[in-house]
Formats: C-alpha cells, structure tokens, sequence
C-alpha cells in the first residue's frame, strides 16, 4: 500500500483517519459527552475499567460469552459459527459469507507474497493499492471482531462489505478471466439463496397506514406511577403507550445487564427512585412462553424482594401488543413489604 519514495500515503492515511475522528464525533460526540457525564463512561455500556475515575470502575468491559474457547476455535472460528451458529448469537441463522471469506483469504496472502517477491503483481483487474488497502481492512477488522466479540451481529461492516470482498478476490486467482467471473457469480448467487437471516421476532409487514408498534396498556392509577422493568426479556417498547407521566426502572435484565444493575451506580439510582413517594408501583415483564410465567413471575418476585417490595396477588394483567411474539407482557400491582 505504501511505496517507498511516496510520502503521500501517509499524508493520504493520516487524512482519512482525521476525518474518520471528526465523523465520529460530530454524530457520537454529543452522546458520549452526555454519557461521559452522566456515568463517567463515553462508551458506556462497553469498556467502563478504561476509565477509573468514572461510577462505572469495575464494570464488565464486554459480552464475552460468544468468544472463542480452544485454540482450534480462535483459529477455525468461521467454520465454527457457520455450522453452530448458537456459538455467536442467540438466535439461529444460516450465512456462508464469512466462511467463503475464511476461506478465500489465501488468496491476497499470496498475492501479497508474489508482489513482494516479484515488485509488482496482477491482481485481476483491481488497482494494487486499492486490493492491497481492502485485504488489510479486512483482516484486520476480524482479528479485532474476533478477539473483543466475536458476536455475529457486530461484525456488520464485514457483512456489507462481503460481496465486494468475495468478487475481488476471486478475480485475482489464477484463472481465465471467463473462469474468474462466472466464479465470482456463482459464489454470490450461492451465497444469497442459501442464507436464512437471523430472526428476532419481526412482525410481518401490514397495510402501509398501520402502524409498525401497537400495545393496549392496561388503566394505572390516577396518580403517579412508576413501572419497574423485570425479567430476561424485551419491554421497553412498551414504554411509549404509557400515560407520559408514568416514569420506568430497570431492576433485573439478562445475563451481561444485571453485572450492571448490580454496581452501586445503579443501585443507588433504583434505591433513590424507590424511596421517592409513588401513588401506583407496577412490575411489567414479559415470557417467552407460557408454560415459563410461573418461573418468571418468581424470579421477578426476587428481585422485588431486594427493593422490600412484592407483587399483589391475582393483580397480574395481560399486555395485548403486535411484538408480543411469545406471548404477552405481564402488567402488576406491587405493593411495599412492611419493614421488621
């Protein structure tokens, strides 16, 4: 990529990576400011042991449950995830891109190794420096994805970029040019037909009028009323159909989230919210099927009880709404333990 005798590309790189900074914040850069101020992490939820002196110290710095777990994993991870797609992300999926990728990434090592050995290289019609800048992009975004997430669903400029990367280096195999492009379609279209996209509960498209979101929230009191958020599942999107008076906690969440909901930050913030007087305290969580509601209603009974709080019988009162896949959210009373 970089000549000797061509101080340009440096200039050239420096440049873009200014304007990669200056892009950054001028779209980020208000919300890492309010995130830097309101948890002493502009990163927040990531990366919190960056930043020491900020309420987050201590925090988990990343979802590290998808990373890699032998040293035949950490080499071999695309042809893990491919045929255990579980090993990425939670829900399934069917996407041969990365492993196409995985696999055709001989081919800019050796023509890298030719170029270099011969000052000069055909790299199929590809400009060198633009193939050598995309192989490097490349390879050095997985290794980065891998070691922080290796989360299927972050390795997103790869996924967008794939195509381009596939037909780019196909074309610099040593073939007939013919060869070379009826590969390069025939591994797209393969590609495409063969993918299943992961599916996270998607409603189907309705009539173009209708709304994307609907919920029919269920009376709370005349007064105030705080709903505190509880269980594994999705509830926030219910949050707008609530009277605009209402105000929302978070006191249990999934696996990473709870690390979170655990720090003193965030429990003197819920302890602050539960102290103040509220006319209507509510519990809202949701199930992924029906036969689990016992065993949520029970676990969102512990974490009530932590705050002294517990849910009034028989008060529990279905959520009818176009996201409730599984099943619909439960909307409770919540009453205050009388204190010993």
């Amino acid at each position: 990529m970089f000549r000797r005798g061509n101080p340009g590309a440096l200039i050239q790189a420096a440049a873009c990576a200014c304007g990669a900074a200056v892009g950054t914040l001028s779209i980020g850069g208000y919300w890492m400011a309010h995130l830097w101020a309101a948890t002493g992490d502009p990163l927040f939820p990531f990366f919190g042991g960056l930043f020491p002196g900020g309420e987050l110290a201590g925090a988990p710095s990343r979802d590290n449950r998808f990373l890699p777990q032998s040293l035949a994993e950490w080499l071999l991870y695309p042809l893990v995830v491919t045929f255990i797609p579980g090993r990425s992300a939670e829900v399934e999926w069917r996407d041969y891109r990365l492993l196409l990728m995985f696999l055709l990434a001989a081919v800019p090592l050796w023509r890298g190794w030719r170029c270099w050995r011969r000052r000069g290289g055909e790299f199929g019609g590809v400009e060198p420096r633009v193939f050598g800048a995309l192989s490097l992009f490349v390879g050095l975004s997985y290794l980065g994805w891998l070691g922080l997430f290796s989360i299927w669903r972050y390795a997103l400029p790869l996924e967008m970029l794939s195509p381009l990367i596939i037909a780019t280096w196909v074309r610099a195999l040593p073939l007939p040019e013919a060869a070379r492009n009826g590969a390069a379609i025939g591994l797209l279209v393969a590609v495409t037909v063969t993918a299943r996209p992961p599916d996270w509960g998607r409603v189907p498209w309705g009539p173009w009028r209708d709304p994307f979101v609907e919920a029919s929230i269920p009376a709370t009191g005349p007064g105030s009323t705080l709903v505190l958020l509880a269980g594994h599942q999705a509830t926030a999107w219910l949050i707008r159909f609530f009277p605009e008076a209402a105000r929302f906690v978070r006191i249990s969440s999934d696996t990473l989230s709870s690390r979170y909901l655990r720090l003193p930050f965030f429990e003197t913030s819920i302890e602050a919210n539960l102290r103040q007087h509220w006319d209507d305290l509510r519990v809202l969580f949701t199930t992924e099927e029906e036969e689990e509601r016992g065993v949520v209603l029970r676990s969102a009974e512990d974490d009530l009880a932590r705050w002294g709080l517990a849910v009034e019988p028989g008060s529990c009162i279905a959520i009818a709404g176009n996201l409730a896949i599984n099943g619909p959210p439960q909307l409770c009373r919540v009453r205050r333990l009388a204190r010993r």
